[in-house]
């Protein structure tokens, strides 16, 4: 069961490390609350530490655990991507937590949740003239991208570049088109984060939205 919790007023404060070109530490934040946001709403209500609904099941607030304290930080490290965005004035930076690492200048402490798979590496495509971004990978809330790529839903094999960003946090292998149905277009790839045959489905009325599962954990209709 997901859960919604409304957040007003937070300040999230978000520790960095670049290994590659300058990011702006104003959009590391966002970045960060971003994956804080989508980590509390979407998270089980095991990692929630609920019984059920919004009913707490002990003490061991949930949500001292994933919002940091006065000056503390979640820990994100940035690199540069791999991948060229189809908008030359895009720039894609790789970012990477490790669980939830709260972090203040001198000490860290550090917690794992059970309600996500591929939890560690994020993209994002990053204007530095705008400071716009878009979300392009991983397990926080996706910007819809997909018009940025030459999509055709005849051609399959065109969607191969962009599901190789679209699920990267996965890190798939040998992307390939396996069948097409009246609501989703198929692919198969090897993760090689789990060294599993995983399939990739793109709803076909919006692009946007992709679903991956390990193969033969998912029934094709």
């Amino acid at each position: 069961m997901k859960t919604l919790l409304l957040i007003v007023g937070l300040s999230i404060p978000v520790s960095y490390q670049s290994f590659g070109q300058t990011v702006d530490k104003e959009l590391i934040e966002i970045i960060g609350k971003n994956i804080i946001s989508y980590h509390i709403r979407y998270s089980l209500n095991h990692d929630l530490g609920l019984k059920y609904n919004a009913i707490l099941n002990n003490e061991r607030y949930f949500f001292t655990r994933m919002m940091p304290d006065c000056n503390y930080n979640l820990s994100i490290k940035v690199y540069d991507s791999k991948f060229n965005y189809p908008d030359s004035t895009y720039k894609i930076f790789e970012f990477v937590k490790i669980g939830f690492q709260m972090q203040s200048d001198s000490t860290g402490n550090s917690w794992s949740t059970n309600s996500f798979l591929a939890d560690d590496n994020y993209l994002a495509a990053i204007n530095p003239l705008t400071k716009k971004i878009k979300f392009l990978s991983g397990n926080f809330f996706i910007s819809p991208f997909s018009s940025d790529f030459r999509l055709n839903e005849k051609v399959p094999l065109s969607f191969i570049s962009y599901l190789k960003i679209r699920s990267n946090h996965w890190q798939p292998e040998n992307i390939s088109f396996l069948k097409s149905n009246r609501k989703k277009l198929c692919f198969i790839a090897i993760s090689k984060l789990f060294n599993k045959e995983i399939l990739i489905s793109v709803n076909r009325n919006d692009f946007n939205e992709i679903d991956i599962n390990f193969r033969g954990k998912h029934i094709i209709y």
